[in-house]
């Protein structure tokens, strides 16, 4: 960058020193001048300043609204904190219920068991007794003793 930077001509800093630049043919001040140098320092000042004030503006107003941002938040937080404890203790008694009927439920289920079970051997041990006979009959017609007794009660009947 060659030279001072050219402030602003709608600030109205010294308007009657501007030069033009011999290499480039622009208007500029001349830094070497102790009027334009004071006049250049304090628009550039003015003009920091001012824009100092903007920038303390704008972030006040952004303080502001973060505050009121984090304070909504904080609101929000608490009451989901305390909606997720009172979730948390629903579901665990939710939970401690489930367990227990299941419990019940799987202890009836196993007596019931017991009881089919012991239903269930009888009611082999009666299918096999009736399966032992059966062969004993067909062993005792196949003998012919069925129906020799057939007939000695047929006889004894007069028949």
């Amino acid at each position: 960058m060659s030279g001072p930077p050219t402030p602003p001509r709608d600030k109205g800093v010294m308007p009657g020193l501007l030069q033009k630049d011999p290499t480039d043919g622009a208007m500029k001040y001349n830094p070497a001048d102790p009027k334009v140098a004071n006049g250049w320092v304090a628009g550039v000042a003015q003009e920091r300043s001012e824009e100092g004030q903007e920038a303390a503006s704008v972030y006040e107003k952004a303080a502001k609204q973060l505050t009121a941002a984090y304070m909504k938040f904080c609101a929000v937080s608490h009451t989901l904190g305390q909606a997720n404890s009172d979730l948390i203790v629903l579901l665990r008694g939710q939970r401690m219920a489930l367990n227990s009927e299941t419990e019940t439920i799987v202890r009836s289920v196993m007596d019931l068991k017991l009881l089919l079970d012991h239903f269930q051997r009888d009611e082999l041990d009666r299918l096999k007794e009736l399966a032992e006979v059966a062969e004993r009959l067909q062993r005792l017609k196949d003998s012919g003793f069925l129906d020799a007794v057939a007939e000695t009660i047929l006889k004894l009947e007069g028949v």
